[in-house]
């Protein structure tokens, strides 16, 4: 196996048989909270985090058997999303599993084009990105069914689900967990001994609550958040530092934004929104980067509006890019 090298040069590791049966467990356990029952048909919407393998015809014989359809995330044209959404309901799709940035994209399209309905969907499962509540209320109300969140960092045996009760749960039977006073998550896989791995630093920074009481009844510990990797860092041209849930909170409030990137270099930040087309007058959104120079200092500052997203090799859409290494 291989990370997806987001943050750096992919990390190649081993893997057991028995700590994959781990990870696909904390997988379905996901599924089941949105009401799958073994057999359903389930469609993936992914880059090659969830659909590369060195062994594609071994991966088309597993897919086969769990009933899994496989759809790219690597191109979401209009031609390719209207040509998925007939499948997903020709074949009586009951789950969706698939990266964030691409359900929302295809929910936006849904929205713009009404005549589409999921009379089979049981659930949507969204992994491998972030999940913004903005994110989770547009693929919610194009698709009509109820959104969960799935976090996982494998090589380091790591998996979270969201509940009935809409609580993160990080599974703790796995792994043990830690995190620093950084508040990166740091675990051993203590199912992989084909390449065991010591107090693996994942990179992502999370927060927990101090209960464990949920009405779901399940004992695992509650996340309060995931706040992405501690790659996704701004740092301005004084060596300040901003994460990117700073463009979060600053977006949050203005609703013509359906999605966002954040590229800089040691000169420049440039902010690439996508928007509803509610507001056509781009300086309205002068007052966002006022915002940002109060908080950021570069040279220069450019919007680019409703313009390609960078993506990375894996089809994942990474909310801030640093251009300089």
């Amino acid at each position: 196996k291989a990370t997806s090298g987001s943050t750096g040069t992919p990390l190649r590791y081993l893997t057991t048989s028995y700590a994959r049966s781990y990870l696909w467990t904390g997988i379905i356990l996901s599924w089941e909270v949105a009401g799958y029952k073994l057999g359903d048909k389930v469609a993936f919407i992914a880059g090659t985090a969830l659909l590369n393998s060195n062994s594609k015809f071994k991966h088309a014989i597993f897919y086969k058997l769990f009933n899994i359809d496989t759809y790219s995330a690597f191109a979401l044209s209009d031609k390719n999303i209207r040509e998925y959404l007939h499948k997903i309901i020709a074949r009586k799709t009951k789950i969706i599993y698939g990266y964030a940035s691409a359900l929302d994209k295809i929910a936006t399209y849904i929205k713009k084009n009404n005549q589409y309905i999921f009379p089979h969907l049981k659930g949507i499962i969204c992994t491998s990105e972030m999940l913004t509540e903005k994110m989770r209320a547009n693929i919610k109300e194009a698709f009509h069914t109820n959104i969960y969140n799935q976090y996982g960092c494998n090589e380091a045996g790591v998996s979270a689900f969201e509940c009935e009760a809409h609580q993160l749960h990080l599974i703790n039977t796995r792994a043990y967990v830690e995190t620093d006073t950084a508040g990166n998550l740091i675990a051993t896989d203590l199912s992989n001994d084909g390449f065991p791995m010591i107090k693996y630093n994942t990179g992502d920074i999370v927060q927990f609550t101090e209960s464990v009481n949920c009405s779901c009844k399940r004992n695992f510990p509650i996340l309060t958040s995931v706040l992405g990797r501690s790659g996704d860092l701004i740092v301005d041209t004084n060596n300040k530092t901003v994460h990117c849930a700073f463009f979060q909170i600053l977006f949050r409030p203005e609703k013509s934004i359906t999605q966002y990137q954040i590229t800089f270099d040691k000169r420049s930040l440039n902010i690439y929104i996508n928007t509803d087309g509610s507001i056509t007058d781009i300086c309205y959104y002068d007052k966002i980067i006022d915002e940002i120079k109060t908080h950021l200092k570069f040279h220069d500052y450019q919007f680019h509006f409703n313009t390609p997203f960078l993506t990375s090799s894996n089809a994942k859409h990474r909310h801030v890019v640093n251009l300089s290494t």
